[in-house]
């Protein structure tokens, strides 16, 4: 995936606790990114991506393009950042249940 004309493996280091050591609530740490900023961002790069097939398909069915290949790539792409989303959101859910469990 991309992010801003970034690959997204070539985002700055994710802090997992929210801010650095000595940077307290105030936010990212020095070259990090919050974790939350970066979920955001690829949630707006799927939408992105689903309103581009979506786009294509449309053109497709009206004959704009004849470019059936580009289109089933496309779904492909979007397909598989959509279940990447999906699986990092089912492993955040599974983390705050079992945090929760743990407070029991």
């Amino acid at each position: 995936m991309v992010e801003n004309g970034v690959p997204i493996h070539n985002l700055p280091p994710v802090d997992p606790a929210g801010a650095g050591a000595a940077g307290g609530a105030k936010g990212a740490p020095e070259g990090g990114a919050k974790f939350s900023d970066v979920f955001k961002a690829s949630l707006d790069r799927v939408n992105e991506m689903q309103v581009e097939l979506d786009d294509q398909i449309e053109k497709l069915a009206t004959g704009e393009t004849e470019d059936v290949g580009r289109v089933v790539v496309t779904a492909q792409k979007a397909n598989v950042a959509f279940e990447m989303l999906m699986q990092v959101r089912n492993r955040l859910v599974e983390a705050y249940q079992e945090i929760m469990r743990m407070r029991t």
